[in-house]
């Protein structure tokens, strides 16, 4: 059995979600390798001692998920090992939950496979954007993100993008950008590849060095939104 934060790949039995963060941390060993039953204080745990997540917002996502009776949670009433309320990281493809349509690197639902990472999509986002296509800036990540959405509404008939989504979708391009640069600038393309294709810690990254707020997360999110409704 490989040692906690050795990385592995999923393999036969294994489940994942459609967020690349979670199973990084599974592919890791900081959650269950097999993605099954994953306690609220096992997440909690994970996602603020592997990305520094602050303790506010690490149990806001936790706690969100695991209740059923939260219009985002996705474990189902009854769904618990040896008595303790768990989740698999399948669970989280439950469409127009914290699975969406205009994901930055996954297909819409009505495109087919919304769960699997897409590498052309990547690419895309890397070529979209200026320089050398060495490093990307969160200002491409924003640029990129407005963009997924036109192209989205252009393929898909049946596409669900109202204002909650909108907010988890904008709040998920913010955390990705904290967890991988925290507040730099730019960061390595390679970060984006290995994070979301790999599904792996970035060689070189550093979690970041001051804790991932709420208020961090709110200020990001509202920025690149403003950016991408002005370039």
């Amino acid at each position: 059995m490989e040692a906690k934060g050795t990385f592995k790949k999923a393999g036969e039995g294994d489940v994942r979600s459609p967020c690349p963060a979670l199973n990084v941390l599974a592919n890791h060993g900081h959650l269950s390798r097999d993605g099954k039953c994953i306690t609220e204080e096992m997440l909690k745990s994970a996602l603020m001692q592997q990305y520094n997540l602050a303790d506010s917002l690490a149990t806001f996502l936790s706690s969100t998920v695991m209740n059923p009776d939260h219009k985002l949670g996705i474990r189902k009433h009854g769904q618990e090992k040896d008595g303790v309320p768990c989740i698999n990281l399948s669970d989280l493809a439950q469409h127009n939950k914290l699975e969406h349509d205009v994901s930055l690197f996954h297909h819409d639902l009505f495109e087919g496979n919304n769960t699997a990472p897409q590498k052309e999509m990547v690419d895309n986002f890397v070529s979209a954007a200026p320089g050398n296509h060495e490093f990307v800036s969160w200002t491409d990540l924003a640029k990129y993100k407005a963009r997924r959405y036109y192209e989205a509404k252009s393929k898909n008939p049946d596409i669900t993008y109202d204002l909650q989504i909108g907010k988890i979708s904008w709040s998920e391009n913010a955390i990705l950008w904290l967890v991988l640069g925290g507040k730099a600038d730019r960061i390595p393309v390679s970060y984006i590849n290995d994070f979301v294709i790999q599904e792996k810690l970035p060689e070189g990254w550093e979690k970041p060095r001051a804790p991932i707020s709420f208020q961090d997360t709110l200020w990001l999110m509202a920025k690149m939104f403003g950016y991408s409704l002005v370039f």
